[in-house]
């Protein structure tokens, strides 16, 4: 429906936005903007008039939806079957579509390697200003091109061709009797795949496995072409046990990065731990000082971060535990330096969070 502009109550312009019926949004702006913005409805353009106009939004649970998405689907709604408006609809105002849209700005900010692996709930504030914060976009092909640019999307882009390519010959092969094990992997496979859009179930690890392991298994159903038999060359132990090795060292070294985040985590709770436990007792005098479990919690965590430097989050609870520190009774000398031991915490975690690294703050 197109937008209805009126005049309101308290003398400023009011823009409602509507959607089959409903109000998606509603807007306010000076009252001598009506004829103008009556002259972009009428040529289809108010979807970003609010914008040029510097008209603020009001209220309006769904007004913080991209409305572009909501002038641009109507038309290609009504298209679709009767049985499925209602649902298209409702799916086109649902909040997943707000945070895939949000993904996509953090794209288009950082267009080539994009905001760096798990950074959306940092980089979010910085796109969708409020009291809200999301940690995933619900959409991991979304999700996927902001974090990592157009970088992690080719790589990705070439493993779906390879499955879809290895999916085409599965398809075309005559049957055999294992034809109906390497169906079920494949209708998993596109289960997960079609899911992936609405959801953010590769950022669970026992999701991440499973798909991996059930597109290894996918792929392998589909027979090679038959080639022309050649003469094997001799080779040596070492050509034979390399693919195994490199396997190997692949998994050794996964185990000791997750057990480097599972310790990260750990020292992280113990940080937050004491932080909660010194600003309790700045508030009740009767509790006990928090001082022990702060300079506890700052050996942990500094030995933690010699171990995993990139935390950005790591570092700032130890800024956090250090301005605590030199909160408590002791000579100016000791608090002013563990102020300054605080501030280059802060630094750090400003070079290794993508929310600090000079994205556009229009965005």
């Amino acid at each position: 429906c197109p937008p209805r502009i009126r005049s309101g109550p308290d003398g400023r312009g009011v823009v409602d936005c509507w959607l089959r019926g409903e109000i998606t949004g509603r807007y306010c702006c000076p009252l001598a903007d009506v004829p103008r913005l009556r002259s972009l409805r009428r040529r289809k353009t108010l979807a970003t008039a609010d914008h040029r106009s510097g008209c603020p939004r009001i209220r309006g649970s769904a007004a913080r939806a991209d409305r572009r998405c909501v002038w641009a689907f109507p038309c290609v709604v009504r298209l679709l079957p009767a049985a499925i408006q209602a649902p298209m609809t409702a799916m086109l105002g649902d909040a997943r579509i707000v945070a895939a849209q949000v993904a996509l700005r953090m794209f288009r900010a950082s267009p080539l390697l994009g905001t760096g692996l798990d950074t959306y709930a940092h980089v979010f504030p910085r796109f969708q200003p409020g009291d809200t914060t999301l940690y995933y976009a619900h959409n991991d092909y979304a999700q996927l091109l902001a974090e990592t640019g157009l970088v992690g999307a080719a790589v990705a882009t070439a493993v779906g061709i390879y499955l879809i390519l290895r999916g085409r010959r599965f398809y075309l092969e005559p049957p055999t009797g294992s034809r109906a094990l390497g169906a079920g992997a494949w209708a998993a496979l596109a289960g997960i795949a079609v899911h992936s859009a609405f959801d953010w179930n590769m950022h669970l690890p026992a999701n991440a496995f499973l798909a991996s392991l059930i597109a290894g298994l996918a792929a392998s159903s589909a027979q090679a072409p038959a080639a022309v038999a050649k003469p094997r060359r001799p080779t040596s132990w070492i050509a034979r046990s390399l693919p195994a090795m490199l396997l190997m060292a692949a998994c050794l070294g996964s185990i000791v990065l997750l057990a480097r985040d599972a310790l990260s985590e750990a020292t992280q709770r113990q940080l937050r731990e004491s932080l909660v436990a010194a600003r309790l007792a700045t508030n009740d005098p009767t509790l006990p000082s928090a001082e022990p479990k702060l300079s506890a919690a700052a050996e942990a965590g500094q030995r933690m971060a010699a171990w995993d430097a990139g935390d950005a989050t790591l570092a700032v609870l130890m800024g956090q535990i250090f301005l605590h520190l030199a909160a408590e009774p002791q000579p100016i000398d000791d608090a002013s330096a563990r102020v300054t031991t605080a501030g280059n915490w802060f630094t750090k975690a400003r070079r290794n969070c993508a929310a600090c690294r000079g994205l556009p703050a229009g965005n």
